[in-house]
């Protein structure tokens, strides 16, 4: 009996051992979170946004910031309109749902 419970009790420890290693990395994620809609409407304040673009269906607005590409959630139709209104102030170029283009300024 005592052979059989060493015997047992080595493959379970293992296996307990690997799983904890394995939370320990799936859990210890090194990637930054992602951009909010305060840091969309803080950079289109700074003029860092060339090009927002929205999907009214996905609820998302993409927006350019050099030569990266940046999601965010839209969190109501008003905020989108306000920045929305903000982009053609700074000159960005607005891409909506169907492909059509409107650029002021920089584009």
């Amino acid at each position: 009996m005592n052979r059989l419970f060493k015997s047992a009790l080595f493959p379970i420890l293992v296996v307990l051992v690997l799983a904890f290693f394995a939370l320990k990395i799936v859990n210890s994620s090194s990637s930054a979170p992602g951009p909010t809609w305060s840091t969309l409407v803080a950079a289109t304040n700074a003029g860092r946004v060339s090009q927002i673009k929205t999907d009214l269906a996905g609820n998302s607005v993409t927006y350019y910031e050099g030569q990266k590409t940046f999601s965010v959630g839209i969190p109501s139709i008003g905020l989108l309109n306000q920045e929305l209104a903000l982009a053609r102030t700074q000159g960005v170029g607005t891409i909506n749902g169907t492909g059509s283009i409107r650029v002021r300024g920089r584009g």
